[in-house]
């Protein structure tokens, strides 16, 4: 798939600007912010987030950011989101873990621990329902034997989804995907606009039906029905659909 041209981007916007009720949901690294080797310090694009902040505002729209970091992390780097909805750990937190599923996590907390034991650069983020191995900041040459071995610990019960420069580990069984689509029915949402940049959103495409518009943000396969090239064209598709909506939609 190849980047789409100004034209494709405004006939997809036109279409799901024109619905009764829509859902506007992104991804937040790599969508509405930049990467860094500090989790806690990367280049956020306000533009964007206002932009979200503004369709939120708007009647009969709804706006989301669904991440992979855990909701405590997003509320710190995200900044002032206004009444953006802010999801964490892919929507999966709040559910509490049987007792078998916290002995699972435990025992997989300890086999991570492990596995990166001496590896300078690598270490495991602990979230509610998750741990994740990343090693964006392990030697080149060691990636695929870690990433291999990291793998090999994937048991019944155990989800794995792989990202840029991650590994991970759930005992539960949700996803970007069965997010959008619990979000859908709750809003009655006509349409769903779904933006995102890595392998863990493609769930998210998957869960998208003809009448949404999935966009990935640079390169990869994907489901998605448009392909922009960077931050700064997320930027340009919000600003262009937040107008539209008001057109259709004045709030």
């Amino acid at each position: 798939m190849t980047y789409a041209s100004a034209a494709d981007i405004t006939s997809a916007l036109s279409r799901v600007a024109a619905v009764q009720t829509l859902l506007v949901v992104s991804d937040f690294d790599g969508t509405l912010a930049g990467f860094s080797t500090e989790a806690l310090n990367v280049p956020v694009n306000r533009e964007s987030i206002n932009a979200l902040m503004e369709l939120g505002t708007v009647a009969g729209t709804h706006s989301a950011i669904l991440s992979g970091r855990h909701l405590a992390g997003l509320q710190q780097v995200a900044g002032e989101v206004g009444g953006i909805q802010l999801v964490g750990s892919h929507g999966a937190e709040g559910i509490e873990l049987t007792d078998s599923q916290a002995a699972l996590l435990d025992s997989l907390t300890a086999e991570l621990d492990a596995l990166i034991d001496g590896i300078d650069g690598a270490f495991i983020e602990h979230k509610p329902v998750h741990r994740v191995l990343h090693y964006r900041k392990v030697s080149p040459e060691l990636h695929d034997d870690l990433v291999a071995r990291a793998r090999s610990l994937e048991a019944e019960g155990v989800h794995v989804t792989h990202g840029k420069c991650i590994e991970e580990f759930s005992v539960v069984d949700v996803t970007k995907g069965t997010w959008i689509s619990q979000a859908r029915d709750r809003y009655n949402a006509d349409a769903v606009v779904f933006l995102g940049d890595d392998f863990t959103d493609e769930n998210g495409m998957r869960a998208l039906g003809p009448n949404d518009l999935g966009v990935r943000v640079g390169e990869g396969e994907t489901l998605a029905h448009l392909r922009v090239p960077d931050l700064e064209a997320v930027e340009a598709l919000l600003k262009e659909l937040l107008q539209m909506r008001r057109t259709v939609l004045p709030a």
